[in-house]
């Protein structure tokens, strides 16, 4: 199996959808072949990558608080040591966040 890579707008706006606020909801999103998605919750959420537009602040502030966990924005990945520039999952240049969860 190869990963793929899509944007990840279509697949926070698929994740609304179907009520999950951040990453840390989601214990798998499969993309199936026919470009359709499959979700599966977890029952007992960790924090995460918010799935709200970065415009909707006041939204996602009402529904969200951030935790000391710090994690890549880009794949949401946990921070390892604290020192790294590049991501150790993805393999970018990270832009590390805190990870939020829900109120």
């Amino acid at each position: 199996m190869t990963r793929s890579t899509f944007s990840k707008d279509p697949i926070d706006a698929e994740l609304r959808s179907e009520g999950i606020h951040h990453t840390g909801e989601v214990a798998k999103f499969i993309i199936e072949s026919n470009g359709s998605f499959s979700l599966i919750k977890k029952e007992s959420p960790k924090p995460g990558l918010s799935v709200i537009p970065e415009f909707d602040q006041a939204f996602m502030e009402e529904l969200l608080t951030q935790t000391e966990k710090v994690v890549c924005q880009q794949c949401g990945a946990k921070r390892q040591n604290g020192n790294e520039t590049t991501c150790a999952d993805c393999n970018k240049s990270a832009l590390w966040v805190r990870a939020v969860v829900l109120k």
